[in-house]
Order: structure tokens, then C-alpha cells, then sequence
């Protein structure tokens, strides 16, 4: 997959290189994924999953995978939120008082979005977001399963009109089994004259070591997902 920046860091490249993955390296473990301060605000997504890969297959399919093949190329709306949150400077950062301005994602409401947009308004029954030790997001759903969801790493790449990140979580599956698995997505955003965002995702799925195949996927991927996205900012009554 090709990029039409005009730079490009370590994630960058890996993007470039998609199929071809392995796990991420170099992923920082403390702290929160900041965003840009052109996120901030409320966004009209459009998702469309434009190619998905079994890298592994037939040896190994994940649950869903083939299902999935139903989304290829629909598109899914929902809305995102990004807000200025009051933070505690990291102890060695060069500042005139310990508090700065961050741009976060909303977990809690961008979780909700995103869930009733796939599964259906009546699917989901609460998100709960819980920021320490680790950022961990717990999904209930009608038919009662359980997606526990806990960050173990992240990394970006920032230009001035463009963003790059990679996110890490740990996921659990609870229902009449357990099933667990590591999630990676990685974006690349794009900011665009008219204020609107363009971007490309990958979302990779990895076996946890509980896994009896994960030392057949090692640090392979079994799951790749390739989705393209618009976001068109949402005006405000104050806007």
C-alpha cells in the first residue's frame, strides 16, 4: 500500500510495506495516545473495509474472518470525539508549570459510536473506560458477551499536516469460552485545505500466547484489515 507523503518515519514505512507485517516494535507503554491539536472536536466518520487478508491461511483463520467478507466495500458512518483534556506533565519535560493542554480521544462515546455502528443500536449495552494502572475499555453487549480491552502500547509520527499512529491492545473475548488476541491498528491521517481528514487503517490481529497456534503465527499476523476513512468535521451551535 502506497503513501502520498512526502516523508515518511518508522510507521510510515511500515504502512508502505503492509502486507508484509510482523508485530510492532518500539512501542511506548506509559500514558495516553495524544492527538494533534487539529483533532479536537467532533467528526463524521465514513469506514470502508477495502481488503482483508488471512496471511496465514488455510493453517489458520480467526473467528469472524469469513464473515467479514460481507463488509468489503460498505460503508459504516458513525462520530468520533477528540477533546482538550487538563494533563500532569511527564517529571523531565521543560515547562513553565506541571499541567499542559492534550487533545484525547473520547473512548467511552467513540467506543459506543463505533459498536451500535456495526453491530446495531440494541447490541450494546454499556462501554466503560478505566484510565489507570492501564487504559482499559470494558464492552458489554446484549447477548452477553464481554470485550475487555486493555492498551499495551503505542507510537505516532507528526508533521504539520499529518499524523501516524499505531495502537496495541490486549482484547478478551468472554462468552461461553474465552478468547483472547492482540489488535493492532495503525492510521495514517491526513489533513486536508478544506478541514476534513482522509486516512488509511490497518488493523492486525495477533494470537496471545495462550493460543495452542500461536507458535505457528509467532509474530506473524493472522488477520489483517485494510480500511479506508473520511472525516468531516460536525459543526456546533457555537460554530
Amino acid at each position: 500500500m502506497g503513501s502520498s507523503a512526502v516523508w515518511a518515519g518508522e510507521i510510515e514505512n511500515r504502512l508502505v510495506a503492509f502486507p508484509h507485517w510482523t508485530a510492532p516494535n518500539n512501542l511506548l507503554t506509559d500514558g495516553e495516545l495524544i492527538y494533534p491539536e487539529w483533532f479536537a472536536g467532533e467528526w463524521q466518520v465514513t469506514s470502508i473495509l477495502q481488503e482483508q487478508i488471512a496471511p496465514l491461511a488455510p493453517k489458520i483463520i480467526t473467528p469472524g474472518f469469513d464473515r467479514n467478507k460481507t463488509n468489503i466495500d460498505r460503508a459504516y458512518q458513525f462520530r468520533v470525539r477528540f477533546g482538550s483534556e487538563t494533563t500532569m506533565v511527564s517529571p523531565g519535560i521543560s515547562i513553565s508549570n506541571d499541567t499542559a493542554t492534550q487533545v484525547l480521544a473520547n473512548r467511552s462515546f467513540n467506543g459506543q459510536q463505533i459498536a451500535t455502528a456495526y453491530l446495531g443500536e440494541k447490541a450494546v449495552d454499556s462501554i466503560q473506560v478505566i484510565k489507570k494502572p492501564q487504559i482499559k475499555q470494558i464492552t458489554k453487549l446484549a447477548s452477553g458477551t464481554q470485550l475487555t480491552s486493555v492498551m499495551t502500547g503505542y507510537q505516532k509520527e507528526t508533521s504539520q499536516n499529518h499524523f501516524t499512529a499505531t495502537e496495541v491492545n490486549q482484547q478478551i473475548f468472554q462468552w461461553k469460552t474465552i478468547y483472547l488476541n492482540t489488535v493492532e491498528t495503525t492510521t495514517s491521517y491526513q489533513l486536508l485545505a478544506d478541514g476534513s481528514i482522509t486516512a488509511q487503517q490497518v488493523t492486525a490481529i495477533y494470537l496471545s500466547p495462550q493460543d495452542p497456534e500461536y507458535f505457528k503465527a509467532l509474530q506473524r499476523p493472522v488477520a489483517l484489515y485494510r480500511y479506508s476513512l473520511r472525516l468531516i468535521p460536525v459543526l456546533t451551535s457555537n460554530g
